[in-house]
């Protein structure tokens, strides 16, 4: 069975059960088409000093195939100037898969309803799944709105709390918590602290990738992540992946031994290496991890033959077409680039970067085989590939310049 990257399955899983959730905003209902303010809504007052969220992964029943995320919010809200009454909003997402919402503001219950926004309806809508949700071509943006009043000058806690729904056909998912939504809150954001825990079956040993790093600390048995008078953007949306089934060591440890005899899991092996550092909150590699990164980077050309002026991939287990000759190339190139960029005092980074110059050269020149095929460039694109080729080529020999 031919392996999938773990990029790859993170790309189909965020398009297909992406789960989200996100900061409280003002005035939803008003945001056109659901797009999200990049900054403080006009008329709006009232500012979040500051917010604490806590997030528990934990795995579900393997018959119903769906894992929860329990989340509770605390917001810090600040009205600075009269008293003021306006709708307030919780995102929700294109489907019913939040439950047991609860709100309470200064200590009182919030009488929240669960709407659709799509086309500016806010129709009022039920808890929980349906088959509208699954509807080809149907679109929904469910929040949970209610409108609220401030006194003048009023300092009040906001607190929410429920448990999410994470589902994907596969083992690995996602969840994302989407900090821009709250940019439309007057001024900036003081502080934000973001925890992540495991529990039920699932550690932080089973994660896949985690963004931002910035931000972000590992402490053991948490992760944190931390920002300071801040406007919310989509750089500060916390996203994370993780295989329910097993640990990533052990994955990684699977596509080691298959990488010895099938090149696919080559492939695989550097899509796997390349953001270990970051799940442990770091932005740079030890020595270990780069020697073993690079290493499985270079793996994808070894074996590779110089025979009367033909270089010759290697065959066993390769799932490559002839015109997905230059792809490969630009994506391996591009790897080894910032290798030596990140790493510029690292032998080993400076020559796997030399080596795919020589195969990408080969490849331009039309030297370029797996077995008896001579690889290609994409149909209709030669010239963009070419002219992309190139350009990689002199970044290359840019950053080695500058690595010297």
């Amino acid at each position: 069975m031919l392996a999938v990257p773990i990029r790859q399955a993170i790309a189909g899983c965020v398009l297909l059960a992406a789960s989200a959730f996100a900061d409280t905003g003002p005035k939803p209902s008003s945001w056109a088409e659901g797009v999200v303010p990049c900054g403080d809504l006009e008329g709006v007052t009232v500012e979040m000093s500051a917010e604490e969220v806590d997030l528990v992964l934990r795995k579900g029943d393997a018959r119903e195939g769906g894992d929860q995320l329990v989340v509770k919010a605390t917001f810090h809200m600040i009205n600075h100037g009269d008293q003021v009454a306006f709708e307030h909003g919780f995102p929700v997402g294109p489907t019913r898969n939040m439950t047991g919402f609860s709100a309470t503001f200064d200590g009182s219950n919030v009488e929240a309803k669960l709407v659709d926004l799509e086309g500016g309806a806010g129709v009022e809508m039920p808890e929980g799944k349906s088959e509208e949700d699954e509807r080809e071509g149907k679109v929904h943006r469910y929040w949970y709105t209610w409108n609220q009043s401030y006194r003048r000058e009023q300092k009040a806690d906001l607190v929410v709390a429920y448990t999410l729904g994470v589902w994907h056909f596969s083992e690995v998912r996602n969840a994302a918590y989407l900090l821009r939504t709250g940019a439309g809150w007057k001024n900036t954001i003081g502080k934000a602290v973001i925890t992540l825990r495991c529990e039920g079956g699932l550690t932080l040993d089973h994660l896949l990738r985690l963004a931002p790093v910035d931000g972000a600390a590992h402490h053991g048995d948490h992760i944190t992540w931390t920002f300071e008078d801040f406007e919310p953007g989509s750089n500060h949306d916390i996203q994370f992946w993780y295989n329910r089934s097993e640990t990533r060591a052990s994955t990684i440890e699977k596509t080691r031994k298959d990488a010895k005899r099938n090149w696919d899991s080559r492939l695989l092996l550097v899509d796997q290496l390349e953001d270990v550092h970051h799940l442990r909150c770091r932005k740079t590699r030890t020595a270990a991890e780069l020697k073993d990164y690079l290493d499985a980077l270079a793996s994808k050309i070894d074996g590779i033959k110089e025979t009367e002026g033909r270089f010759v991939l290697p065959l066993p287990g390769m799932y490559m077409k002839e015109k997905d000759g230059a792809h490969f190339l630009l994506n391996s190139i591009d790897l080894a680039i910032i290798a030596v960029r990140d790493y510029p005092q690292a032998p080993q980074a400076r020559e796997v970067l030399e080596r795919y110059m020589k195969v990408v050269r080969a490849f331009i020149d039309g030297n370029l085989y797996f077995g008896g095929t001579k690889l290609e460039y994409s149909e209709g694109i030669r010239k963009g590939q070419i002219n992309e080729l190139n350009d990689r080529l002199k970044a290359a020999q840019d950053v080695l310049g500058k690595s010297k």
